[in-house]
């Protein structure tokens, strides 16, 4: 089989990593709470929401997001294209919970290696047991798999890439975070 989408290059995926954790500390690092951890506000579409991390959870997460990155575009290349998406998405529209929807999408989707990711990043954002379950892994996978759907068949295209990849770094972040209330 012909590999449609090729690996990015660890020169590229260093780059983008390291945009990722700079344009983060830059734009949403608001003070230092304690040695080595730092408060950050970030919004993510029409939230807001606090969260604290060292710098090395920072790297750690931006190096997990192009992992999930990479392997969303392995999944691609294996078959699930858009068609195999959009008919799959179509088929889960018979929920009506849009959370079951994304379940089930994802269920569908993901492989050993997506699943291991999603773990490690559990371990990086230091989330488990039901606030894992019923929580953050729920806005990750419906994360994963809004990217996944605006990505799928456009894997090649480096601006679309890094803008998902913005997004769901953010997400990463979010997983152990507070909402911040809007003001009115």
């Amino acid at each position: 089989m012909k590999v449609k989408y090729e690996k990015i290059s660890e020169t590229k995926r260093n780059e983008i990593q390291n945009e990722l954790f700079n344009t983060v500390v830059d734009c949403f690092r608001k003070e230092k709470l304690e040695d080595g951890v730092y408060k950050y506000e970030v919004p993510l579409q029409e939230i807001r929401f606090v969260t604290a991390m060292t710098d090395e959870e920072l790297k750690d997460s931006a190096r997990l997001t192009i992992d999930l990155m990479e392997e969303l575009k392995n999944i691609n290349n294996n078959g699930f294209d858009k068609a195999a998406f959009a008919k799959v998405d179509q088929d889960s529209k018979i929920l009506e919970n849009e959370a079951a929807q994304f379940f089930r999408i994802w269920y569908l989707m993901s492989t050993d290696e997506l699943i291991r990711i999603k773990n490690k990043i559990d371990s990086v954002r230091r989330v488990d047991g039901a606030w894992a379950m019923f929580i953050s892994n729920p806005r990750l996978i419906s994360a994963i798999v809004a990217v996944y759907d605006v990505l799928v068949d456009h894997f090649d295209d480096e601006e679309l890439y890094e803008t998902c990849s913005y997004f769901l770094y953010r997400a990463v972040m979010k997983m152990h975070s507070n909402i911040i209330e809007n003001e009115k």
